[in-house]
């Protein structure tokens, strides 16, 4: 659009017309997209799709299934669920229009949810939600939601509340899990954070290490 001369200026051909989004900014996390088309296969089996307009997400290989398989079957898998051109569903973990990032899951377990925290404002004590796994360590596991919003299930509650003596044995990155919030707390300005617990099991998260600057529960 021309805001100068205050004309809008729009386009007919059938790219513009088909394109799911424009520009990575109107990427939303949280929604789901439907008949995505497969673009391409990277190394290490993550896959890239095409939204239009040159707008592309990466689904990390942790994303592709809900449950794990080994890895001649989730080679067979990407070759024909995942094939070139292939249309798949998805849902948008995050999105960063400034680098131009975009990653998101294809897990029907993430992408059929209807308990979906997106937004800070969307938690409250006592809501239930989906997430993923997107780290272990010795204090717990980290449960990441949709635009990079987390918290911590700690071993001791795991213990105390499911028996699980060795929660790095139950479980790994990727698992797709139920959790309900149980407390939040403000810590610095402009974060707060709580705990969740562990509600049920299900099967991204990517995510090696967390970055402190996105809001998180403990």
């Amino acid at each position: 659009s021309n805001l100068i001369e205050g004309v809008a200026s729009g386009a007919t051909a059938e790219s513009v017309i088909k394109a799911h989004v424009l520009t990575y900014a109107d990427l939303v996390p949280g929604k789901v997209y439907r008949n995505v088309p497969v673009c391409a296969h990277l190394e290490g089996g993550a896959i890239l799709v095409e939204f239009g307009m040159g707008i592309r997400g990466l689904i990390s290989v942790h994303h592709l299934f809900d449950q794990a398989g080994t890895s001649e079957f989730c080679a067979k898998m990407i070759k024909t669920k995942y094939a070139i051109d292939a249309k798949v569903d998805v849902r948008v973990l995050s999105s960063d229009p400034v680098s131009k990032r975009c990653f998101l899951t294809a897990k029907k377990s993430l992408v059929q949810a209807s308990d979906v925290i997106a937004d800070y404002s969307d938690c409250k004590v006592g809501k239930k939600a989906t997430g993923f796994i997107s780290k272990i360590d010795d204090r717990g596991i980290f449960v990441t939601f949709f635009n990079k919003i987390y918290g911590r299930v700690t071993a001791r509650s795991m213990a105390l509340e499911l028996g699980i003596d060795d929660h790095k044995e139950n479980y790994k990155v990727g698992d797709v899990v139920q959790c309900r919030i149980a407390n939040m707390k403000k810590v610095r300005r402009g974060q707060k954070r709580g705990r969740v617990v562990e509600d049920s099991d299900s099967e991204e998260g990517d995510e090696d290490e967390l970055d402190e600057r996105h809001n998180y529960f403990w």
